[in-house]
């Protein structure tokens, strides 16, 4: 009979095992009592997240995100196509809820966030087939022409939010999409 050894047990070993060694390590008071220095032990370093100097770290710098790529980013994480499942409405429902929308606002955005999804989706194969003709012409594909459109997309779609919601619901919505900058990290050429 095979026994498995499942992460519960390896932190119970780990936990007892640091416990056995700091047991077993001289105090200070014990090292000065055998006439040994007694030396402060240096801190480990905090960790700090290091991004290349291309990334911009919402964290530090939430200023230096665009508000269209944060409400892409946040569109992109929310919005679920026309037939999406029970599971995949309860997610958006917390999304939106989690974003200050009441009961009377989720409704509307939620069609006009699926309205979003299928124009972003039908962006994105027009674009891919445009890479592909342009690969085979040996030619570039038009990105800013894309990203514009992107934008476009973007910008519409958050005004039609608005429309969609109380002015107070909206209000809600910008802080929590200001506020999610945060946790967001873009390449610089995003921009």
């Amino acid at each position: 009979m095979k026994r498995q050894f499942s992460l519960g047990a390896a932190l119970v070993l780990f936990v007892m095992g640091a416990w056995v060694w700091a047991a077993k390590k001289p105090s200070a008071s014990t090292q000065q009592a055998d006439g040994g220095a007694c030396q402060a032990q240096p801190l480990p370093p905090p960790e700090v997240a290091v991004y290349p100097r291309d990334v911009i770290d919402g964290a530090r710098h939430p200023e230096l995100i665009p508000d269209t790529i944060a409400y892409r980013l946040f569109f992109l994480t929310v919005a679920e196509p026309p037939n999406a499942s029970d599971s995949q409405r309860a997610r958006q429902r917390a999304f939106l809820r989690t974003a200050g929308l009441r009961e009377q606002d989720v409704q509307p955005a939620e069609t006009v966030l699926a309205n979003f999804k299928s124009q972003y989706d039908d962006l994105v194969a027009h674009y891919n087939e445009s890479v592909e003709a342009a690969n085979a012409a040996g030619t570039g594909p038009d990105l800013k022409g894309f990203v514009s459109q992107l934008n476009q997309l973007v910008g519409s779609t958050k005004e039609q939010l608005e429309a969609a919601m109380s002015p107070e619901a909206a209000k809600r919505f910008e802080t929590h999409v200001q506020s999610e900058k945060r946790n967001m990290r873009i390449a610089k050429e995003a921009q």
